[in-house]
């Protein structure tokens, strides 16, 4: 036997209408009863009292199609209009459009709520790439500075610099050795008279320096 809505006055069956789902009368207590009690259906029990009006009991074979849903299924979150359905020929229009504006704050509720908890969980991935990166930073080890040193004159321009200095370097250690020669043979102190017989002549007058 095919699935049949039993809301009152729709005759959709499984099959028949395309894209249309059946769902089973919730097996948990409260949920249960408030389907029950927005369905709003009853049995007849006394066929000669057609007043005479019982509670309607859905059985393990009852079942509700999609289109009694504001938009079109049902949904598990307690918080969600749709967790009950509330479209049927019995209800009112005012009370249809009071659900599809409630419907419509819940998803703008759930759309910042979503978007809040995209933003967390991004702050918390940075934040955790940040202390990766930081513990990676504590455990690499820092080279001595004489390593690093040694390393930087292995390269052959650095050998390069390093001889061009040196040269330099004895360049200056001459022209300094000369420039001190030089100050020394205008000196007038007495070392520098003696044994100098040409320079005792030309700057005293003597034969020499005895």
């Amino acid at each position: 036997m095919p699935d049949v809505c039993c809301a009152v006055g729709c005759t959709n069956r499984r099959g028949k209408q395309f894209r249309v789902s059946f769902y089973r009368i919730p097996a948990e207590p409260d949920r249960r009863e408030k389907w029950i009690s927005a369905i709003n259906r009853v049995a007849k029990t006394d066929s000669r009292n057609p007043k005479s009006k019982t509670d309607w009991t859905p059985t393990q074979y009852t079942r509700l199609c999609s289109e009694h849903f504001i938009k079109g299924k049902k949904s598990d979150n307690p918080l969600s209009p749709d967790y009950v359905p509330s479209i049927f020929n019995h209800t009112p229009s005012t009370r249809k459009n009071k659900r599809a504006r409630d419907m419509e704050r819940f998803e703008g509720r759930e759309m910042k709520r979503r978007r809040k908890r995209r933003e967390e969980e991004s702050e918390a991935v940075a934040g955790l790439l940040d202390l990766s990166a930081r513990q990676q930073e504590l455990q690499d080890p820092v080279p001595p500075v004489q390593e690093v040193k040694a390393r930087e004159c292995e390269s052959e321009h650095c050998r390069d610099c390093i001889r061009s200095l040196e040269s330099e370097c004895q360049a200056l250690r001459g022209e300094n050795d000369r420039l001190k020669s030089t100050i020394k043979s205008f000196s007038f102190d007495e070392t520098s008279f003696k044994d100098n017989d040409l320079k005792v002549k030309k700057m005293a007058g003597l034969p020499s320096f005895e």
